[in-house]
């Protein structure tokens, strides 16, 4: 169902997709930097592009679908949240960074941070008409963002907002009056020619007349939502150097439990057996017949890991599969890959941590 909506989208909007991926690109730099992960900052537009959207469902697969059908091993890490504005953003973005856990100095760089901010003070009210005081806090509070991720060791990157319908050509004010200078002066190698290389407000505008590209409530992405994830991966590997598809096949386990989406990390939630068919492969696809259960687990409560200390999710992990259980004792689990790993040989290596152990494989 979902790749029958999608299909038609992705197919038309792929000439403005590129047309915005190639402005400006001709001549990359001699030295590109290199990224592992991509961790994406924002409000509901953001979230609902690459974490949960009320009207596709879970799009943390899709979205590491769309990077691996390009061709590059980078998990995509949603941290955008609902309402968000500038402000708060700025008053969260030290928590939210800190929650991607503990990672080497020497790695700091190769995180990708892409700041796509401000459409909720926005609103509805062109440049020229927003006080300017407003003006001024939203600029200062984009320039706080940056340096707050700069101070994390992590490379960001400033996007232009998205539009909401019928406003397009008013949030290309916006784009003109204080995103596109904002990024000639902070973060310049992340101009395209006239354009931000994450210029999401252009590809909107560029798109704006294709059906159902905001859902019913003119806001949020509908079919824009695909196209954004195929976007985003182009532009990132437009300008960087990647990590390609690795040769080796790796699982993700989808666990129905609380913080089972980030990075691909699971956590048991309570009962002593327990079983899933969600078991995707590492470019986000379902591994039809697929199976995965536990026996013996007690769990956790719900929340965060119960093992403080001991990092279950983070980025120096999130490409590992991981299950935490707070009791001690044995717990048995059992996958079964069905018809599409039938006659394969090899090793799997299953990764996870207690409350009372550290990470074993």
């Amino acid at each position: 169902m979902l790749s029958d909506i999608q299909r038609p989208v992705s197919a038309s909007v792929v000439k403005s997709i590129w047309r915005s991926v190639l402005a400006g690109n001709s001549t990359p730099p001699v030295v590109l930097p290199e990224f592992d992960y991509l961790v994406v900052l924002g409000s509901s537009t953001t979230n609902q592009a690459f974490a949960l959207n009320p009207i596709l469902g879970r799009q943390e697969h899709p979205a590491r679908l769309a990077m691996s059908q390009a061709g590059y091993d980078v998990p995509i890490i949603s941290k955008a949240v609902d309402g968000e504005t500038i402000a708060g953003l700025d008053t969260n973005v030290n928590a939210y960074l800190t929650q991607l856990g503990p990672i080497s100095s020497a790695d700091k760089s190769r995180v990708a941070v892409v700041v796509n901010i401000g459409s909720n003070d926005i609103g509805s009210t062109a440049y020229g008409a927003m006080a300017q005081a407003t003006k001024d806090a939203m600029l200062a509070g984009v320039n706080s963002i940056i340096s707050k991720i700069e101070a994390f060791g992590f490379t960001p990157i400033i996007a232009t907002v998205h539009s909401r319908k019928t406003y397009s050509e008013m949030y290309e004010g916006w784009a003109d009056g204080m995103y596109r200078p904002l990024i000639d002066s902070r973060t310049p190698f992340w101009k395209a020619g006239a354009l931000a290389v994450f210029d999401y407000c252009r590809l909107y505008l560029e798109n704006k007349d294709v059906p159902n590209w905001w859902n019913p409530d003119n806001v949020h992405p509908w079919m824009a939502t695909a196209p954004m994830q195929q976007y985003t991966a182009a532009q990132l590997a437009s300008k960087s150097k990647l990590p390609a598809v690795p040769a080796t096949e790796r699982v993700l386990i989808y666990l129905p439990n609380a913080m089972n989406y980030f990075g691909g990390m699971n956590s048991i939630a309570g009962g002593a057996t327990g079983s899933s068919s969600s078991i995707y492969n590492t470019k986000g696809q379902l591994i039809s017949g697929a199976t995965f259960g536990w026996t013996g687990a007690a769990g956790i409560s719900g929340g965060f890991r119960t093992n403080p200390g001991a990092w279950g999710v983070d980025l120096a992990n999130n490409l590992v599969q991981g299950c935490t259980t707070v009791s001690t004792g044995t717990i048995t689990f059992t996958a079964a890959f069905g018809a599409a790993f039938a006659n394969r040989t090899g090793t799997l290596r299953f990764t996870g941590s207690s409350s009372t152990t550290g990470r074993l494989t």
